[in-house]
């Protein structure tokens, strides 16, 4: 526990998981419930990332001057795009070996509330303004922070047990007190059970969603006064397209290249391509973008004006 106080906290709101769906069957002759449980299953695995501090960028490269070489741009420009996002990712995978998918256990997570999170954050805040600055006064301030940041997650954490602790009665059984010792020993949280029908219980939750969310929820008032409105809101949103503004003009390559070396990798989207990639796409990449950008910027600008400023 003291080697986490100094660590990242950046997984806040990680939880024990949803508790385990229980169903109700009434015993016709007794008139007592009779609780049935679904069986655990096994949460998906992350699927698998890109190594990219092993990455081989000369046979990234490589593979996408070979596959640009051959490759005719589409009319389709959504085609254009899957084209190009499918051709670096099958530069990534032969030049980029894969990351091991892990499921990283946080011992912490029983315990884990607002205020060590808060103290967690102020640790490592000390720990970056003592690496840049490294002269005693910061040392001893550090030392002071993470002093106190190991007695709050103390305190939580018996705060915590002694909460779990009255719950338990005459009641209570034998493997539920050994799954409360096994969670405050710092072992990994048991999978939680998944519900057998998780499309249908997406969609319901979705209908629920969509229908408090709806315009027809609203008074009567007020969805008079919007269908009054609604005319002149979508002229006034046609005559703003009409009119050319001073980024309606399509990227250079110069402005390319200035945003290339600037920026760095974050999350990334459902294609998994990081900006490591495109930083390094090499020119076939910058040809590749060069031919999509110009479309997507006539594709999306007003046919009265195209010219750029």
């Amino acid at each position: 526990m003291e080697r986490r106080c100094a660590e990242d906290a950046s997984h806040g709101d990680q939880t024990a998981g949803p508790p385990r769906l229980n169903v109700l069957q009434w015993n016709v002759q007794g008139l007592r419930p009779k609780r049935h449980q679904w069986p655990p299953l096994s949460p998906p695995r992350p699927p698998p990332r890109w190594n990219i501090r092993r990455a081989d960028w000369s046979r990234f490269q490589a593979s996408l001057d070979e596959w640009w070489a051959d490759y005719q741009p589409p009319d389709d420009l959504h085609q254009q795009e899957r084209d190009l996002t499918a051709a670096i990712q099958t530069a990534a995978t032969t030049a980029i070996p894969m990351c091991a998918p892990s499921r990283r256990h946080r011992t912490d997570w029983w315990y884990y509330n607002d205020e060590v999170r808060e103290h967690n954050h102020r640790v490592n805040l000390h720990r970056k303004l003592y690496k840049k600055r490294p002269n005693p006064n910061n040392l001893r301030l550090l030392q002071e922070v993470v002093a106190r940041a190991r007695q709050v997650s103390l305190r939580a954490k018996e705060d915590k047990w002694l909460e779990r602790c009255a719950t338990f009665s005459q009641h209570t059984s034998l493997g539920q007190m050994w799954r409360s010792v096994r969670t405050a020993s710092g072992a990994a949280p048991p999978h939680p059970a998944a519900d057998p029908h998780p499309q249908q219980e997406a969609e319901r939750l979705a209908t629920i969603f969509t229908s408090r969310g709806s315009s027809n929820q609203l008074p009567l008032h007020t969805r008079l006064t919007q269908q009054q409105l609604q005319p002149h809101r979508d002229k006034a949103v046609r005559e703003a397209m009409e009119v050319a503004g001073m980024t309606d003009r399509p990227f250079s390559l110069q402005e390319m290249q200035q945003a290339k070396r600037r920026g760095r990798d974050t999350a990334t989207g459902a294609d998994g391509v990081p900006y490591s990639m495109l930083a390094h796409a090499g020119l076939a990449g910058d040809a590749a973008l060069q031919s999509w950008w110009p479309s997507n910027w006539l594709w999306s600008t007003p046919t009265t004006d195209r010219s750029p400023p």
